[in-house]
């Protein structure tokens, strides 16, 4: 999800909505969870992650690869307003079923798994890929779906991890958190001591963009999480003195773990 939000069709909000539990199950294991009184954390979860083929096993047919995941409606969302096509294919397994979007533009596709409460896809960005070539991306992976999660399973052989497992929830009114796990994100924290909060430490950083001097970001750490919050609008570094929403909200943040 971008910063634009993942509107419904017709401009109308997201079909899929309904309010958000204040945790979330990673797709690998663990919980996610936040408490901040008196804000808006009912929107909804989002996350990605990547999938690594572990030695001995790689090989030009074991591919490393990403995956996104959204609750129910997300991939309906991106196949008719990102692709601007129709679902072609519909096909049950896994406990649930995998859907098939084509673009009507240019051929590309989406592809996805879907469960009750939650849908597992990637995007396929050649035209006319054949399915089941598609349909790789979920080779060898099950899916556990809840309403708090879906938890990616794979195979003991051959062996394959998960890595780079990010975390994305937007408050309304703040901005959009990115949330890592405190051990994967060491190397987003400046190597002195930031601002005291009650949740943890704070400190301001900027992100280089092309082409202007670049966005302020407030970086969050917890005990056992790392949080970088975008604002819901660019927030040029020279206007940084002038934002004080996002430093209200990690002021007021009573716990943003990941357990």
């Amino acid at each position: 999800m971008d910063r634009a939000g993942s509107p419904g069709a017709n401009g109308a909000g997201p079909r899929w909505y309904e309010p958000a539990l204040p945790q979330f199950g990673p797709p690998d294991s663990g919980i996610v969870t936040i408490r901040a009184a008196g804000y808006d954390l009912t929107q909804p979860w989002f996350a990605s992650v990547k999938i690594r083929v572990e030695r001995p096993y790689a090989s030009p047919t074991l591919i490393n690869r990403g995956l996104l995941i959204g609750p129910v409606g997300t991939v309906e969302g991106h196949v008719r307003q990102l692709l601007k096509g129709r679902f072609t294919e519909r096909l049950s397994g896994r406990g649930g079923q995998f859907l098939v979007g084509r673009s009507d533009v240019d051929g590309h596709g989406l592809v996805a798994w879907q469960g009750r409460w939650n849908e597992v896809y990637g995007w396929v960005n050649q035209p006319d890929v054949p399915t089941s070539q598609m349909l790789r991306l979920f080779d060898r992976l099950t899916f556990r779906d809840s309403r708090l999660g879906v938890r990616v399973v794979t195979r003991a052989i051959p062996k394959e991890t998960l890595y780079a497992i990010e975390i994305t929830k937007h408050v309304p009114g703040v901005g959009f958190l990115f949330i890592h796990k405190g051990n994967d994100a060491a190397e987003l924290l400046p190597r002195w001591s930031g601002a005291r909060v009650r949740s943890g430490e704070v400190w301001r950083k900027n992100v280089a963009l092309p082409g202007n001097a670049g966005e302020e970001v407030l970086v969050h750490a917890s005990s056992s999480a790392v949080t970088v919050l975008y604002s819901e609008q660019p927030v040029p570094a020279a206007s940084a003195s002038r934002d004080t929403v996002r430093l209200d909200f990690l002021d007021q943040l009573e716990e943003l773990s990941w357990v």
